[in-house]
């Protein structure tokens, strides 16, 4: 049996009540219908598009447009791929070696960064091309246009290569090296995958990408341009400073929900960086900044923003002095390569420019960080209404039907007492009449408080709340019951384990079977692509310990708990009033997981 946390309840997932702007509601469907591979695809074509734009000149302006025509016929291939990943393949390979081809004739070159005559953009669709014939494709036809894209891509490189001319060997070296690289890497994603271990090892990194994936976009697109910037003078040395930046901007991404040791990184990160181009000699490119590369600056910006959005004040002061120490080592020791008596001249310049960046990054997270306090204090008040009048409404549900009731007992025990003297059957009569209206009482109570806990569902809710309403001494074989209606209504596998040596209370038998109903109604509605859930329930000398967890994951715009979004704060209620402990949340290798802990006994509670 699983140990009851300590402390009080985990706090409560709530949405309900709580608006999404129209704009987010619309980004987050461009999201959906792109998917984050899409997204970083999107990305990597604007660069393109601004690259080329950047280098018009009045004479060439349809030469230097030319290569946009092939560009966006294979990246338009890199979307259709994860519908139709073979005739995508195969068109973009056509597509990739006819515009190489023509490239090569007309004697225009391609802007690139890892394959000479590939653009960006083409070198991501062709690494989703390959993962996506790798993994929905069977193996044969995929490694025929696995091939026809390499071969189209051979036929691009060698096109530039013999169309420049002037990188010589180095260059070719260069882009095999990378092609070899964007072949390999989405190979062994595709084996990762479908390895047993692949679905808990990346449901949180996949929660995280899904989350963030506008930061990711903006972070991807900076790291590109630096790149750019940079594949001129491409060395081991200067490969070691681009691999600092890119291990900043994976910090940044982190600093959503680690800013604190994104920020260590950070300082630490950033320094060395500076050491490392001074100290070796690697030329500064046009993404560096007084010794700070941009995606570093950028990536630093990031993490203030969430130290003062998400950390205490101290914790966020402390990190961020430390940070621009970090800055200001890089800067001095940059200045001191170049000689310190100019330094001077250059020095309010960059304090002025250091001072309205941090100034801007600590006012954007003071903004998100007022916003978060107000949301999170409409959905304290949200619960404490929902809880209010859930309260109410049972109160005056209560007293509309059980009080006629009650009254007639009244009236019974008073005439039982009248005759008990004179009349014994007379108030034996009464006395079963009471028993009957005492009993009707329960049952009308019993049937309010399941109707109000379990509104609206859906299939199955009819037996099972009179499976709640009529619950017997025998918990193991109720809760059974209700696993099998549920089971059968919903075509979904559950996994019952049943460890109840002990017997278990009435009333604690009662909301433990309305726990486990409640949580099974809100994986039927709430979460998707359900293949299996577990439910465990044992028994000490203490407490009855149920957990009931699903493998699914949640929908679109689902609100928590019951239609109303009021299900989870039931449920907590419910425990709470039993002086047990609640928790519910996402699990740990992903799926939804509700865990309660009931006292079985009254000194307990």
């Amino acid at each position: 049996m699983a140990s009851r946390p300590a402390g009080k309840s985990a706090p409560i997932a709530y949405c309900h009540g709580v608006s999404t702007p129209a704009w987010r509601e619309r980004a987050r469907d461009l999201r959906d219908w792109l998917g984050i591979p899409g997204l970083v695809l999107l990305v990597a074509l604007l660069f393109d598009v601004l690259v080329v734009v950047a280098n018009l000149t009045a004479g060439s302006v349809r030469a230097e447009l030319f290569p946009l025509l092939g560009i966006f016929a294979f990246v338009a291939c890199g979307f259709a791929a994860p519908r139709r990943p073979i005739p995508a393949a195969l068109l973009g390979a056509a597509v990739l070696a006819g515009s190489g081809y023509l490239l090569f004739e007309l004697d225009i070159g391609v802007f690139s960064v890892f394959i000479a005559g590939i653009s960006t953009s083409q070198t991501v669709a062709g690494v989703l091309l390959v993962y996506y014939c790798a993994a929905r494709v069977a193996p044969l036809r995929a490694t025929i246009a696995i091939v026809a894209l390499v071969g189209a891509g051979l036929v691009a490189l060698l096109g530039e290569t013999e169309r420049a001319s002037s990188g010589g060997r180095s260059d070719l070296v260069s882009s095999l090296l990378f092609g070899a690289l964007a072949l390999i890497a989405p190979l062994i994603a595709v084996w990762q995958y479908r390895s047993a271990d692949a679905p808990a090892n990346s449901g949180k990194v996949g929660a995280l990408i899904g989350r963030q994936w506008p930061l990711i976009g903006m972070l991807s697109f900076v790291y590109f341009a630096e790149l750019s910037s940079s594949v001129d003078e491409l060395s081991p040395w200067n490969a070691s400073i681009l691999l600092l930046s890119g291990l900043a901007c994976v910090a940044a991404v982190l600093a959503t929900v680690q800013p604190v040791r994104s920020g260590y990184a950070l300082a630490a990160i950033i320094p060395a960086s500076s050491v490392l181009q001074v100290g070796l000699g690697v030329e500064q490119s046009g993404m560096t900044t007084h010794g700070v590369r941009l995606a570093q600056i950028v990536a630093g910006l990031v993490v203030v923003t969430y130290l003062v959005r998400g950390a205490t004040p101290l914790v966020a002061i402390r990190q961020i002095t430390l940070m621009s120490a970090g800055v200001a080592a890089a800067v001095l020791f940059a200045m001191a390569s170049r000689g310190l008596p100019a330094a001077p001249d250059f020095l309010p310049q960059i304090i002025l420019q250091a001072m309205f960046a941090l100034g801007g990054a600590v006012a954007v997270g003071l903004y998100f960080r007022a916003r978060d306090s107000e949301r999170n204090k409409s959905v304290v008040a949200a619960v404490r209404d929902a809880q209010h009048a859930e309260r109410m409404a049972l109160a005056r549900e209560l007293h509309d039907v059980v009080a006629h009731q009650v009254t007639g007992i009244v009236v019974q025990a008073q005439a039982a007492k009248h005759v008990a003297d004179s009349r014994p059957e007379a108030a034996a009569q009464a006395l079963d009449r009471i028993e009957e209206s005492g009993l009707a009482a329960l049952t009308a109570m019993r049937r309010l408080v399941g109707s109000m806990r379990g509104e609206a569902s859906g299939a199955g809710s009819a037996s099972a709340d009179t499976a709640m309403e009529e619950a017997s001494t025998d918990f193991a074989g109720d809760l059974r019951d209700l696993v099998e209606q549920w089971q059968r209504d919903s075509g979904t596998r559950v996994e019952l384990t049943a460890e109840l040596g002990l017997p278990v209370p009435p009333e604690v038998s009662r909301s433990a079977l309305r726990l486990v109903q409640e949580s099974l109604t809100n994986t039927g509605k709430h979460a998707a692509g359900v293949t299996a859930v577990r439910i465990l329930a044992s028994c000490s000398d203490s407490e009855l310990h149920l957990r009931v967890h699903d493998d699914g994951r949640a929908t679109k715009d689902a609100p928590v708990g019951g239609s109303g979004g009021y299900g989870i704060v039931g449920m907590a209620e419910r425990v709470e009033l039993l002086g047990g402990l609640f928790t519910a949340g996402p699990a740990t290798g992903g799926g939804w997981q509700v865990e309660a802990w009931l006292p079985r006994t009254e000194g307990q509670r």
